[in-house]
């Protein structure tokens, strides 16, 4: 069964592209597809959602904690409209930047090199395995590629938290909410164990994430890792990649290799005397080559007159 359909735009027109999730122009183009795109979507995908996963079960966690101590009396934790805005504005935009930014290698890099996309057909990366700081930061470790709008995403997530409760503060007597937080933001800004708190909570949750990847990048590197530094450096990794390869199976039958799981054959019965017709689309209601045009047809119809009674 296949997982993705993918459809070749044709002179048999484009019916088998409108019902596919992907359209190319060409067959060629199936090849990037795969093992650039393929790759770049498998990550991205696996990454925003245990992200999505870890931000949620970081905040509902410490409301279970709370609730245990508090005998379930219904009181929360935290403000309600903070919580009502924790996925909406505080962590919207790390996992937006994680699935639409991110990227392992450089796509050269990923039609030179197809070995890197074996690891997204071993499922790797799909495994079981103080809130709004320590989450935002979680979403620097898991990223590959640090661009300007990933560092917008990440720190400016962390600063709207700051922007909101500088103003959610004051909202109270103007609008009849949230009345328990008026004044808060000086209580808050001006104690030394807020500060604390938010330099030490996040470095005392984030640290085992943090020596895990270092000790993982130093000894136990994978080959898209070091690949990672190759084009970081500016050096060609084709060499390292060749290292990895037996010497003997070039780039086109390692593809082949690659791609034995993605085309299954079929045993299809073949049929003796089958009339040779110059008709090879699907699902056509129109003839191709005939007297009328089909675009023709389309133009020339009036929808506007009453059809037949029983149609």
């Amino acid at each position: 069964m296949a997982h993705v359909g993918v459809g070749i735009m044709g002179r048999e027109g484009v019916q088998a592209a409108c019902a596919s999730d992907y359209t190319i122009g060409q067959f060629r183009f199936l090849t990037k597809l795969l093992f650039v795109h393929g790759v770049w979507s498998y990550r991205r995908l696996c990454k925003v959602l245990l992200y999505s996963f870890y931000k949620n079960i970081c905040l509902y966690v410490m409301e279970l904690w709370f609730a245990l101590h508090s005998g379930f009396s219904g009181q929360i934790l935290f403000e309600r409209w903070t919580i009502a805005i924790y996925n909406v504005l505080f962590t919207a935009a790390p996992p937006l930047a994680l699935g639409l930014l991110d990227r392992c290698c450089s796509a050269k890099t990923m039609m030179d090199s197809p070995a890197i996309y074996r690891m997204s057909q071993n499922r790797s990366d799909f495994n079981i395995k103080y809130v709004v700081i320590v989450v935002c930061l979680k979403a620097g470790l898991e990223s590959d590629s640090w661009t300007l709008l990933m560092h917008i995403a990440i720190w400016g997530s962390i600063a709207s938290w700051f922007i909101f409760f500088s103003i959610y503060s004051y909202v109270w007597p103007t609008f009849p909410v949230a009345a328990e937080m008026r004044g808060m933001v000086q209580y808050v800004f001006s104690s030394s164990y807020f500060w604390f708190g938010l330099i030490l909570i996040p470095i005392t949750t984030l640290l085992a994430d943090f020596v895990y990847n270092c000790i993982q990048r130093t000894y136990f590197k994978t080959l898209m890792q070091e690949v990672q530094e190759k084009e970081i450096a500016h050096q060609d990794p084709s060499d390292l990649v060749a290292a990895r390869q037996p010497s003997s199976v070039s780039r086109v039958s390692e593809r082949l290799a690659l791609l034995k799981n993605v085309f299954i054959r079929t045993r299809i019965s073949r049929v003796v005397e089958v009339d040779d017709r110059p008709y090879h689309g699907f699902a056509f209601s129109q003839e191709e080559n005939g007297v009328v045009p089909q675009d023709q047809l389309i133009r020339n119809y009036d929808t506007n007159i009453a059809k037949p009674p029983g149609l």
